[in-house]
């Protein structure tokens, strides 16, 4: 899909990063480059903790860059000549901005959050001269829309997980005696789990 030939931005809690991914599309004379070799003696990129560096690369992320400063030489540091076509912005602001520019004139930023509380802007110069697209995505709305295809969708998820190639960790609690902690812990600034409720007596009102 699009988000495989692209730059990806995910907000990662505690620092900045870009999770990189590039096809190796772009403009005719520039020369595709394979992704380095993901190992975990590589080290992180600067303004990256280790952490982050190798759960980013772990999720298959070819490269992890911190969300400062120019991405495009960034990426032209690390041998990625080759701009990237497509990326996704879930945080907004200047952050969005630093994404358009690093992809090739005609790509495309597609905007599915604002985590930063700002609205992604652009300079004209972005729009008119580079022709740097936008578009937004609503994905309840889509999935409303799509229910077919939503469902194909969830079915495909589904058995990434039963093959063990993707997880989503997870933290359960007790509904009906541990309530106030779940809440708690999903208040939790850079928090890296989801929050699960269990209900052991259905039926039961609580």
């Amino acid at each position: 899909g699009p988000a495989e030939e692209g730059s990806t931005r995910h907000p990662t809690p505690g620092d900045g990063t870009a999770a990189v991914r590039t096809s190796g599309g772009g403009s005719k004379d520039a020369s595709p480059l394979k992704a380095p070799a993901r190992t975990s003696l590589e080290p992180p990129s600067p303004g990256v903790s280790l952490k982050t560096h190798r759960w980013l690369r772990g999720l298959g992320a070819s490269h992890v860059l911190a969300d400062t400063g120019s991405l495009r030489a960034r990426l032209e540091a690390v041998r990625f000549f080759a701009r990237p076509k497509v990326a996704l912005d879930a945080v907004g602001g200047a952050s969005a901005s630093r994404l358009a520019d690093a992809l090739t004139d005609g790509g495309e930023v597609l905007v599915y959050g604002c985590l930063g509380g700002r609205a992604p802007a652009w300079s004209w110069q972005t729009w008119v001269f580079r022709g740097i697209r936008v578009r937004g995505l609503n994905t309840r709305a889509w999935m409303a829309d799509h229910p077919t295809r939503a469902a194909g969708a969830i079915e495909a998820l589904a058995k990434l997980c039963r093959a063990d190639k993707l997880r989503v960790e997870h933290t359960e609690y007790e509904l009906a005696t541990e309530f106030d902690e779940a809440f708690e812990h999903a208040e939790e600034r850079g928090r890296r789990t989801k929050i699960v409720l269990k209900v052991s007596d259905v039926g039961v009102q609580y």
